[in-house]
């Protein structure tokens, strides 16, 4: 009769962890365009793995990261002071959760549409890829708009690594994430991550290389030369 209860006890432990990595907080608005002086009453929200979310506005700890360029109160009242971008944490049992506010938002480049490929393209492949980004893939690619070297949370710039493949672990790509890397636009925070460096690999400062994935360096070619002869 061990062998079951010992069975019985580990499936619970299993479900016990899986309900408290489900657990994450949500700050509204994620993002807003404030003027000077003006302010924002921002909200923290905590979801169980039930799906239930409790208000924890009032109970969460509220830090600025530029608080020169907007501040934000005990409770969640953030008020810009100068231009520029911050970045809004609201802690709740040692879970973060983001927003960010902007003094102006960076517009769009707008792209003149031309006449010169219409009825030469037959198809368009998109090809997604979960958890990768351009430079991941093409930051080498010659002629491409890649980055090769990334900023840390310190300011220092370093030359971006070579990826394992696989990875040698996982790294953070959840909603929460996302926000405090790119950091109201600076892409300053990878290095903060709690899985981004084991053994300080800085493993998420890291890319790959044509020999790593030729073939979608082929489709890539195969993609330019398209562009340049239509």
């Amino acid at each position: 009769m061990k062998h079951p209860r010992a069975l019985l006890f580990l499936s619970l432990l299993v479900v016990a962890q899986t309900a408290v990595a489900q657990q994450f907080l949500v700050v509204t608005p994620p993002q807003v365009v404030l003027h000077k002086t003006q302010n924002v009453q921002m909200h923290a929200y905590w979801y169980e793995s039930t799906g239930i979310a409790d208000d924890v506005t009032n109970s969460a700890a509220w830090t600025s990261i530029q608080p020169s360029i907007a501040t934000v109160s005990s409770t969640g009242l953030v008020t810009m002071k100068g231009a520029g971008s911050a970045l809004i944490v609201a802690t709740y049992q040692k879970t973060p959760g983001y927003g960010t506010v902007w003094s102006k938002l960076t517009p769009f480049i707008r792209v003149p549409p031309k006449n010169t490929s219409r009825g030469k393209i037959e198809h368009i492949v998109f090809i997604v890829k979960e958890n990768r980004s351009f430079d991941e893939y093409f930051g080498t690619y010659p002629g491409a708009n890649g980055a090769t070297t990334g900023k840390l949370s310190t300011g220092q710039i370093i030359t971006l690594g070579h990826t394992p493949d696989p990875p040698a672990h996982d790294m953070g790509h959840e909603w929460t994430d996302s926000h405090s890397d790119v950091d109201g636009g600076r892409m300053d925070r990878f290095d903060l991550e709690l899985t981004c460096s084991e053994n300080g690999d800085l493993q998420c400062m890291t890319q790959l290389y044509q020999s790593d994935i030729p073939n979608y360096w082929a489709y890539a070619r195969v993609v330019g030369c398209c562009l340049q002869r239509c």
